[in-house]
């Protein structure tokens, strides 16, 4: 309180202010209490890219009109979308966010009544390696034959990974002998071998397919 009255708050609590003039003096209790922040700023960013299973450290910082960091504040994190990312708070002002599902949620940050939104899109794991092959189990397939490309993928752990859902191409180097389609589904056209480009994610696997005649039944 300075000399001519005027209070200022410096931090939340309560305290008893005594004005005495004359030899009389009388005291007023008051209670300091936190302005609400203009902003809160996120840290390491607004939009978060997690892999699934893997983990990004949030922290945020309540701002005051000035700009300036206000202390001792408390934030809660909740995600709208617990099937896509998870958050768990770790501190004041810090919690933990966890890639669940591939997809896009929000993480609603509040410090009393002012709110942020920062946005978490999860990617799925980086493919590290696949190897490719025929559903038949062959490196075969008669003219007409139409049989599907199974692909088997991992992670830079060795661990499988699905790869539904993710950007594949297919490219046959004989379109006379054997096509391919987007969906990896090869079709024998006439006798002759092919090789079938596969990229995933800049991973660039080769598949060589033979084309044989139709095999003709038995006549007893």
């Amino acid at each position: 309180v300075s000399s001519n009255g005027l209070v200022r708050g410096v931090r939340p609590g309560t305290a008893t202010i005594t004005a005495t003039s004359q030899n009389k003096s009388d005291a007023k209790e008051i209670e300091v209490v936190f302005s609400e922040p203009a902003a809160i700023v996120a840290f390491p960013a607004d939009v978060l890219t997690p892999t699934v299973g893997t983990t990004v450290e949030l922290r945020v910082e309540p701002r005051r009109q000035d700009g300036q960091v206000q202390l001792g504040r408390d934030a809660t994190f909740t995600s709208v979308n617990p099937l896509v990312a998870t958050v768990t708070r770790t501190g004041p002002l810090a919690a933990t966010v966890r890639g669940i599902g591939i997809g896009v949620t929000t993480i609603r940050i509040a410090i009393g009544s002012t709110t942020k939104d920062v946005t978490v899109s999860v990617r799925p794991v980086p493919v590290a390696a696949f190897t490719p092959r025929l559903q038949n189990g062959t490196d075969s397939l008669q003219i007409g034959e139409a049989n599907q490309i199974l692909i088997a993928a991992t992670d830079s752990a060795g661990n499988p990974i699905v790869t539904a859902g993710r950007a594949i191409t297919y490219e046959s180097s004989d379109t006379p002998v054997a096509t391919v389609s987007s969906a990896g589904v090869v079709t024998g056209i006439r006798e002759g071998t092919t090789t079938i480009t596969i990229v995933i994610e800049s991973i660039r696997r080769e598949l060589r397919v033979r084309v044989v005649p139709q095999r003709v039944a038995a006549v007893l």
